[in-house]
C-alpha cells in the first residue's frame, strides 16, 4: 500500500499561530485559576453534538455542549453527569441544585428543581426523574408531555428494546414490582413480597427479566417471562449455597433465554464452640504452602469464594459453573458454554514463573467439562473468544492460536510469520505478551491479529492470513480503535473479552509514527490505500466514534501545544478544532520540547528534552534528568502549571518555569542488570542533551520515583557526573525487597524480580552476585553525591524502611543525606500541605545544588 495523506491538520487556533506567542508575564499560584483540562468528554448517538468539561486547576469546573457542525454550545458552570438520549433528541445534566433537561431540536432548556437523578429510557422517549431521599419520582412521555409520578419509589429499571419498565415501590408493610408499558403507562404486571425486590436484570430483547426477591424467611431468585409467566427458584433449594446479594451486574439471561446465571456463596457452617484457653496464639507457617499466611486473604475465594451458577427455569436445573477446583470463569458469547479455570493450582508461581492454568470448556446444556489447553501462562491479552461463540483464541509459546468448539481442533495462526506476534519491545524477565486482544470480523469469518507494526486478517478455519497494512517500511504502527462487542444478553463483567470490527464500514484507525512519535487517525480498507484524517506531532487520544462509526472526537496535545478537542467527520474527510484550551497560557510562557536521539550498546534511544521558558542560547542553564523505564513517550503529554507537588513528581514545565532542563531519557535493559543499564543510557543520553543545548554539564541533577528512584539511587554508586539527586520510595536494598511483600496485592516480591519490571531470569539465590552488583545499599560507599531522599510511611507498594536503609548506611558513612518522612502519606503524596512542603524543598535542594543559592537550614 501507498501513503495517501490528504489532509494535514491545521487550524486557526492550531500550531502556527500559537507557536508565535510571546512569553512576558511572572507565573503565580492565583494565576493557576485560568488553566483547566478537559474531562469526561462525550459523543452523542448520532455524532451533531458533543459534551466535555473544564476542569479547573483551581475553582468551579464548567459543562460544555456545543453542536460539532453550527458550534453552537452552552456553558454551565458547575454542570455535570450530562447523558444523551440513544434517539439524540434530547440531553440531560445536574448542578448542585437541579436537574435540567435540553431539547437539542429546539435548543430549549427545562429545569427541574425538586429532583436529584435523571435517566432516559432506552428509546430515548421517555424521562425519568428521582428524588432518592424523597422516594419520589416522575416519568415524562417527552414527546406528548404526559407525565406519571410515583410515590415510595425504590427503583426504576429500563428494558433495553422495549417500552417497558420495572418499577419497585417500597413502602412499610413490604414492597411492590411493577411492569410498566411507558407508552401508555400502564401496568401490566405486579409481584408483591412482604420484603423487597432488588436487582433486576433484563435481558435486552425485552422479554423476561430476573429479580432477587428477599423475604425474612426466604430468599428467592424469579425469573420473569413476560409471555410465559414467572419461574421460581428459593434459597433452600441451593443446598450448601446462599444467594449472593450483588447487583443488577450480577444477574444475566442468556441469549437464547434458557439459562439464568447468578452468583451464590457457600454458606458457613456453624460448629461446637471450641475452648480456645489453652491453645498459644500462634501462626504456623509452612515453607511447603502454596502460599503463605500474609498471601491467603487472596486466596479464601478458594474455600469460601462467590460461585457463578447456571439455572435452567424450564427444566428447574441449577449448574455451578464455578467451584473449588475451577474457582474462575467467562462466559462463551451466546452462553452455551463457559470457560473455567484456575490460577492458584501450580502455586507457588516461584516454581513456575508465571501464573499457570489450565483452561476448560464446560457445556452448560449438558454439564460435561472438557480440558482445551494445559499449562497456559496467565499473562495479558493472553485468550478471548469469538463474537458468535465459534471460537477460543489463546497465546502460548509466543503464537496465537485458536480452537473451534464445534471440531475440537487446534490451530497455529502464525506460524512462519516474519515478524513476531509477541511484544518485540518488551524487555523485562519473564514471558512477552502478545500485541492486545485481537478483533473478529462478522460472522466469525476472520480474526484480526498484530504484529510489531500492522494488522493482519487471518482466516480461523486455515489460517491464511493477509496483511490489511503496510508499517513496516515506514515506522508506522497501525491499531484499530477499541470497540469492544457489548454482549446485550448478559452481564459485561462475566462476559468473555471480545472484539469485533466491521471492515467493510472502513473503520478507524490510530498511528503512530515511532520513530518521531508523530501520531494521528486513519481508515482501514481492504480495497484502497490508507486515507489520513490527521498525522501531526501532537499525543492523539480518548477518541470517540458516533454509532455510525463515521463521526468521531479526539484530543491533542502536546508538552508544546495545550490539549484541544477535534472533530472529524469521515464521510467528508474533514477535521475542526471544537475548542482549544488554555490560550492564555501564551501571555506567560511558551513551552518547548525536543525529541532527542543517542545509541547506547548499539541500540537507537530517544529522549524527551524540555527546555525553559524563556530558553537564551547564549545562556547556560542547570538539567535535572527524570528518570523512569521508557521516559521519551511522554515528549507529547500536555502539563497543566501546578507550582505544588502532584502526588509522584514535580511536572516538567514547573521546573522549566524556574530556569531548568529537565530530561526523560529511555533506557534500554539488559537482563539482570537493570542498574547498570540505567547508567549507560543515562548517561548517553545526558551526553546528547548537553550537545544538543546550552546546558551546564556541572550543573546536572537526577530526579527519580519509585522504580525511577531505585534507578537513580544506583546510578550514584557509579558514577560521580551528577552534581545532586532527589528520589522518592525507593527500592535501595535488592535483598531485603526480593525477601519482602507488595502490601499493596498481598503477594510476594519474588516475581517482580524473576518475571516482571526488576528484569531477573533468575532468582536470589540462583544468581546473587547480580542482585548485590544492583543494590544500591551494597555499593553506598561510591555515593558521593549530595541526595535528598522522601518517602511515606503509608507506602503500600514499596516499605519506607528501603528508605530508612539506605539512610543508614549513608548516616554511618557520614555521606551528605536527607531523608524526609511523611508519616502520614504513601506511594503518593496526596495531602495539600505535604505536596506543597515538598515542591518547596525539591526547588530549594535543587536550586542550592545546581545555581549555587543559599543552603537552607533544614539541609544541614
Amino acid at each position: 500500500m501507498q501513503f495517501l495523506k490528504i489532509f494535514l491538520l491545521l487550524t486557526v487556533l492550531g500550531i502556527g499561530p500559537y507557536s508565535m506567542a510571546q512569553q512576558n508575564r511572572q507565573l503565580s499560584q492565583n494565576d493557576l485559576s485560568k488553566w483547566y483540562k478537559f474531562s469526561n468528554s462525550g459523543l452523542s448517538p448520532d455524532g451533531h453534538w458533543v459534551t466535555y468539561n473544564r476542569h479547573y486547576k483551581k475553582g468551579n469546573d464548567t459543562l460544555v455542549l456545543v453542536h460539532t457542525e453550527t458550534e453552537h454550545r452552552h456553558e454551565i458552570p458547575n454542570g455535570q453527569s450530562l447523558q444523551f438520549s440513544n434517539n439524540s433528541n434530547w440531553a440531560s445534566f445536574k448542578t448542585p441544585e437541579e436537574v435540567n433537561l435540553i431539547n437539542l431540536k429546539n435548543d430549549s432548556i427545562k429545569t427541574f428543581n425538586t429532583y436529584t437523578d435523571a435517566s432516559f429510557s432506552a428509546s430515548g422517549t421517555h424521562f425519568l426523574l428521582k428524588n432518592k431521599k424523597k422516594h419520589q419520582g416522575q416519568f415524562l412521555h417527552l414527546e406528548s408531555g404526559n407525565s406519571l409520578k410515583l410515590t415510595n419509589l425504590k427503583d426504576v429499571y429500563f428494558s433495553k428494546l422495549t417500552a417497558n419498565a420495572v418499577v419497585v415501590l417500597q413502602s412499610d408493610p413490604g414492597a411492590e414490582l411493577q411492569v410498566l408499558n411507558l407508552d401508555g403507562f400502564q401496568v401490566t404486571q405486579k409481584l408483591k413480597t412482604t420484603g423487597t425486590f432488588r436487582a433486576i436484570h433484563w435481558n435486552p430483547n425485552g422479554k423476561s427479566f430476573t429479580v432477587l426477591r428477599e423475604e425474612e424467611n426466604n430468599n428467592s431468585l424469579l425469573y420473569v417471562d413476560l409471555e410465559t409467566g414467572v419461574f421460581t427458584l428459593n434459597e433452600y433449594e441451593l443446598d450448601e449455597y446462599s444467594f449472593y446479594k450483588g447487583s443488577s451486574a450480577d444477574f444475566g439471561i442468556s441469549t437464547d433465554n434458557r439459562r439464568v446465571f447468578f452468583k451464590a456463596v457457600p454458606r458457613v457452617e456453624t460448629t461446637a464452640a471450641l475452648d480456645t484457653s489453652q491453645l498459644a496464639n500462634v501462626q504456623v507457617w509452612k515453607a511447603s504452602a502454596p502460599w503463605t499466611e500474609i498471601e491467603s486473604p487472596n486466596y479464601d475465594w478458594i474455600e469460601h469464594g462467590v460461585r457463578l451458577m447456571v439455572w435452567k427455569p424450564q427444566k428447574q436445573e441449577v449448574l455451578p459453573v464455578e467451584s473449588k477446583e475451577q474457582p474462575f470463569s467467562l462466559l462463551i458469547p451466546k452462553q452455551r458454554y463457559a470457560l473455567t479455570y484456575n490460577t492458584s493450582q501450580y502455586l507457588p508461581r516461584f516454581k513456575t514463573g508465571e501464573l499457570i492454568m489450565d483452561l476448560n470448556l464446560l457445556d452448560l446444556e449438558t454439564g460435561q467439562r472438557r480440558r482445551i489447553v494445559d499449562s497456559l501462562p496467565f499473562i495479558k491479552n493472553s485468550f478471548c473468544g469469538s463474537p458468535e461463540g465459534k471460537y477460543i483464541c489463546y497465546f502460548k509459546n509466543k503464537h496465537w492460536w485458536i480452537y473451534d468448539i464445534k471440531t475440537e481442533q487446534h490451530l497455529n495462526l502464525t506460524q512462519g510469520w516474519e515478524i513476531p506476534a509477541y511484544d518485540t519491545t518488551y524487555d523485562r524477565s519473564g514471558i512477552p505478551p502478545p500485541y492486545e486482544v485481537p478483533y473478529f470480523t462478522k460472522g466469525d469469518e476472520a480474526i484480526l491479529l498484530y504484529d510489531h507494526w500492522d494488522i493482519w486478517k487471518v482466516s480461523p478455519k486455515t489460517g491464511v492470513r493477509h496483511k490489511l497494512t503496510d508499517g513496516s517500511g515506514r515506522n508506522l504502527q497501525f491499531r484499530l480503535t477499541k470497540r469492544p462487542v457489548r454482549q446485550v444478553s448478559v452481564y459485561e463483567k462475566l462476559n468473555f473479552q471480545t472484539q469485533q470490527v466491521a471492515l467493510d464500514e472502513n473503520p478507524l484507525l490510530k498511528v503512530k509514527n515511532l520513530n518521531t512519535y508523530e501520531m494521528g487517525i486513519s481508515t482501514l480498507s481492504e480495497t484502497q490505500d490508507e486515507i489520513f484524517l490527521s498525522y501531526d506531532s501532537l499525543k492523539l487520544y480518548d477518541l470517540q466514534a458516533d454509532s455510525s462509526g463515521r463521526l468521531c472526537i479526539f484530543k491533542q496535545e502536546s508538552s508544546d501545544h495545550p490539549t484541544r478537542l477535534m472533530y472529524s467527520n469521515l464521510n467528508q474527510k474533514s477535521v475542526k478544532t471544537l475548542e482549544q484550551s488554555n490560550l492564555h497560557e501564551q501571555d506567560y510562557y511558551k513551552p518547548r520540547s525536543e525529541l532527542i536521539t543517542y545509541w547506547q550498546g548499539g541500540h537507537k534511544l530517544h529522549g524527551a528534552l524540555h527546555y525553559p521558558v524563556n530558553y537564551d542560547p547564549s545562556r547556560s542553564y542547570p538539567m535535572i534528568v527524570d528518570v523512569y523505564e521508557l521516559n521519551s513517550r511522554k515528549l507529547h503529554d500536555y502539563h497543566l502549571p501546578s507550582l505544588t507537588f502532584q502526588r509522584g513528581s514535580i511536572e516538567p514545565i514547573d521546573l522549566n518555569l524556574n530556569g531548568y532542563f529537565v530530561l526523560r531519557p529511555d533506557i534500554r535493559y539488559e537482563l539482570n542488570a537493570f542498574g547498570i543499564s540505567a547508567v549507560n543510557c543515562v548517561g548517553a543520553a545526558v551526553d546528547k542533551a548537553i550537545e544538543t543545548a546550552s546546558i551546564n554539564p556541572k550543573a546536572v541533577g537526577l530526579m527519580g520515583v519509585s522504580y525511577g528512584a531505585s534507578e537513580a539511587g544506583f546510578i550514584l554508586t557509579q558514577t560521580d557526573r551528577y552534581a545532586t539527586a532527589i528520589i522518592g520510595n525507593p527500592v535501595t536494598d535488592l535483598v531485603s525487597h526480593y525477601l519482602g511483600y507488595l502490601n499493596f496485592i498481598l503477594e510476594s516480591a519474588y516475581f517482580r524480580f524473576e518475571n516482571h519490571q526488576w528484569r531477573f531470569d533468575k532468582g536470589f539465590y540462583e544468581f546473587p552476585e547480580a542482585y548485590l552488583a544492583n543494590s544500591t545499599v551494597h555499593q553506598a560507599a561510591q555515593i558521593n553525591t549530595p541526595l535528598l531522599t522522601w518517602t511515606g510511611i503509608k507506602d503500600p507498594n514499596i516499605e519506607w524502611t528501603q528508605s530508612r536503609e539506605l539512610y543508614q548506611a549513608l548516616r554511618r558513612l557520614e555521606k551528605e543525606h536527607v531523608l524526609l518522612v511523611y508519616p502520614e502519606e504513601g506511594h503518593g503524596i496526596s495531602a495539600k500541605v505535604a505536596r506543597q512542603d515538598l515542591y518547596n524543598r525539591h526547588l530549594e535542594w535543587f536550586d542550592h545544588y545546581l545555581k549555587g543559592m543559599p543552603k537552607q537550614d533544614w539541609m544541614d
